[in-house]
């Protein structure tokens, strides 16, 4: 009995370490797998790994292909601005030099212009300069100006009558001086005293002057009230000064009224004896 005991012990005893033998291979069958598993997954994560690292490197080499087109589109975008600043500053400096160009232009159109008007009047104070003339001809230019110098001091005109120009003829002086006074002449003021002969010239003057000093003399064109006073000179140089227009308008405020004899009173003489 007591063998047949240890057997059934011993028998129990197998059993349970078939049992744990079975379940160790159990085990070592899911490790196994879990491995093979394991290993599956490993190679899908280096798949993985290598799928991200060519996306990474894709990224990558776009990345620095957009890179290098921002870095060119920007090294463009900096020589187009310096192309333009340059040709700005060509049209600048075109721009300054034709100002400049006009300027002096217009310089020198006015130094021109100034020129040309200092010698016009060179040329003008060169012709009313009296000429060097001989003394014979000097001396009938100056009867001339003297006949004309009278009308001129009979209408007040105290510059007198003008100076014969350098260059000028005794017959343009004459028509020059005459032409004056020529509106007081019925006779000769539409008569171009220019186109006159030498001759006619003199007489032309002469009556020219004779009809202004008698309007002179007697102006139609004084106002009531008033006096023109005209001076002139005699032989001796001395001024006289007379004067037209109405006297007793004038001066009749400061006239005595006129008296008449009426009669005599007699006078009574005393005797002595």
């Amino acid at each position: 009995m007591a063998e047949e005991g240890k057997t059934t012990e011993g028998g129990e005893d197998g059993e349970k370490l078939d049992r744990i033998l079975g379940h160790m291979d159990s085990l070592h069958a899911k490790h196994d797998a879990m491995a093979l598993k394991t290993e599956a997954h490993g190679a899908k994560i280096d798949a993985l790994c290598s799928r991200m690292d060519a996306m990474e490197s894709a990224m990558n080499e776009g990345g620095m292909a957009d890179k290098a087109k921002a870095d060119k589109a920007k090294a463009d975008a900096a020589e187009k601005e310096e192309k333009e600043k340059e040709e700005k500053a060509k049209a600048d400096k075109a721009k300054a030099d034709s100002e400049e160009v006009e300027k002096a232009k217009a310089d020198a159109a006015a130094s021109k212009a100034r020129a040309d008007a200092l010698e016009a009047r060179l040329a003008d104070m060169d012709k009313r300069i009296p000429a060097q003339l001989p003394d014979e001809q000097r001396a009938l230019f100056a009867a001339e100006q003297a006949k004309a110098e009278r009308v001129h001091q009979a209408f007040g005109d105290s510059a007198g009558a003008p100076h014969w120009m350098n260059g000028e003829t005794r017959t343009q002086y004459v028509a020059r001086l005459a032409s004056k006074f020529k509106d007081h002449s019925k006779s000769w003021k539409s008569v171009d005293l220019n186109k006159l002969p030498e001759d006619a010239l003199a007489v032309a003057a002469e009556r020219i002057y004779a009809d202004a000093m008698d309007f002179a003399l007697h102006p139609s064109d004084v106002a009531p009230g008033t006096l023109r006073m005209i001076p002139s000179k005699d032989d001796t140089g001395r001024v006289i000064k007379r004067f037209a227009g109405d006297i007793k308008t004038t001066f009749g405020p400061f006239m005595q009224p006129v008296r008449h004899l009426v009669a005599l009173a007699p006078r009574q003489f005393k005797t002595t004896h």
